[in-house]
């Protein structure tokens, strides 16, 4: 039979000394016992997240961020195939492809014009320009993130129109 340390400490202190004597190990404990209490109550409590405590700002997870310029969504881009778009939450994912030699110096952006078209839902114009310097006949193909989050509009849904292709996603937030 197992005996539990508390049962060993008891036998051991009431074993060898008198009643009246055992009677005050036992207060003795019972003390000790809820100062442990009162200690890891303190502790719980005191761990708690204030109200006035700052909100922690949130870090996208996109690789790079979505610019609003009606200059910006008319420059010239270098020829790009635009494969499909995926919505991970506020991030656009653009699959895309080009030549090039290894597509390590592709500078890609993803512009809007500016515009909301008044629809249900509404919509708004995007356009990837690219910079590719590299001139080999090889194909590559990318997966760029862009944070869209500053796209939103009124509402909750809000359709992105891919310019020079017949692209279309449904931004849900």
């Amino acid at each position: 039979m197992k005996k539990s340390l508390l049962s060993i400490f008891f036998f051991n202190s009431f074993s060898q000394q008198s009643p009246a004597n055992a009677i005050d190990v036992l207060h003795n404990f019972k003390k000790v016992k809820n100062q442990y209490l009162i200690l890891a109550l303190l502790l719980a409590f005191s761990c708690t997240k204030k109200e006035t405590d700052p909100i922690e700002p949130i870090i996208s997870s996109c690789e790079q961020n979505t610019t609003i310029s009606v200059e910006l969504y008319q420059s010239e881009s270098d020829s790009v195939n635009i494969d499909s778009l995926m919505i991970d939450g506020n991030c656009l994912n653009i699959y895309y492809g080009a030549s090039g030699c290894d597509g390590n110096s592709w500078e890609v952006q993803l512009y809007d014009s500016g515009n909301i078209l008044e629809s249900s839902p509404p919509q708004r114009n995007i356009r990837l320009v690219m910079n590719n310097p590299e001139i080999c006949e090889a194909y590559f193909t990318k997966e760029t993130s862009f944070d869209i989050s500053n796209l939103q509009v009124e509402g909750s849904q809000l359709l992105l129109n891919l310019s020079d292709t017949d692209l279309q996603v449904l931004y849900d937030y």
